[in-house]
């Protein structure tokens, strides 16, 4: 897998993001950025390319700060991302909440 550079980490402001909720313990970062990767690669395969987004790890959730196709179908309840309607003027936002078959497979980050 190629690794490619993530510009936050847990527990970064981000100007965009929402307000904090919990810090997540101790997280490996390298399971934190496989978890990246998947989520990476399951919305290309809803045609939103990387390129359009930008995710930003929250302390509990991933959230996509930035869609540039806000119409775009998020919808991936495989990975345990739920889609959010963006309030008028907003950006989109995805949730993340692990689905558990990641917290099996890496229970050390959820």
């Amino acid at each position: 897998m190629t690794e490619t550079p993530h510009p936050y980490r847990v527990g970064d402001a981000h100007p965009s993001a929402h307000p904090p909720v919990d810090p997540l313990p101790d997280c490996d970062d390298l399971a934190l950025a496989l978890i990246v990767d998947r989520v990476e690669a399951a919305l290309r395969g809803h045609d939103i390319p990387s390129s359009d987004l930008t995710l930003v790890i929250g302390e509990t959730l991933f959230q996509v700060a930035r869609l540039v196709r806000l119409g775009a179908t998020v919808d991936l309840p495989e990975l345990g991302l739920i889609r959010r309607q963006p309030m008028p003027g907003k950006t989109a936002r995805v949730e993340f909440r692990p689905h558990p078959s990641l917290l099996r497979e890496f229970p050390d980050v959820c």
